[in-house]
Order: structure tokens, then C-alpha cells, then sequence
């Protein structure tokens, strides 16, 4: 993990999906829908004493470097993850 390799102390890290849109009518199979999820909310909290600069710097890396939020994005899914840094 990023933490690890930065030397970042995270103590606990949780995700929260609080909200996902479907294409209700592709999943039951109507014609000329497809069953995708067109957008996803959620948020991710950590658990650090990092400071706010680290916490950025660490966000945005591990939101570049992660395989699902690639594949959510490059199959065109709106993502809004609200990242959160709890104090330790």
C-alpha cells in the first residue's frame, strides 16, 4: 500500500458507498438499455495525524493509482468520493 511506501502512519481507513445510480430498466433486460451504474458517491475516512498537505498528497495517489476507481471511470461512471482525515 501507498501509506506503507510513503512511510504514512494510517491507523484505520474505512469506505463508505453512500449512494450509487443503476439504469434500472437495463438490468431488468428492456431493449436499448444497457445494466450499468452511472454514478457513484461515497466517502473514505482515515484515520492519521498526518498533516493536511500529506493527507492531499496521499489522496491523490491513491485515487490515481486504484484499480476500481480506474475501471469505474474509464467506463464513464460519474465518481464523487468525499475523503475525510480523522485525527489519530
Amino acid at each position: 500500500m501507498w501509506a506503507d511506501k510513503l512511510k504514512i502512519p494510517i491507523k484505520d481507513m474505512r469506505a463508505f458507498y453512500d449512494e450509487a445510480y443503476f439504469d434500472m430498466a437495463g438490468i431488468m433486460n428492456e431493449p436499448n438499455h444497457k445494466p450499468e451504474i452511472k454514478s457513484i458517491k461515497g466517502r473514505i475516512e482515515v484515520v492519521t495525524d498526518i498533516s493536511d498537505e500529506e493527507f492531499i498528497k496521499f489522496r491523490d495517489l491513491a485515487e490515481k493509482t486504484c484499480p476500481i476507481h480506474s475501471m469505474l471511470h474509464n467506463a464513464g461512471v460519474d465518481i464523487k468520493v468525499e475523503w475525510q482525515k480523522v485525527d489519530a
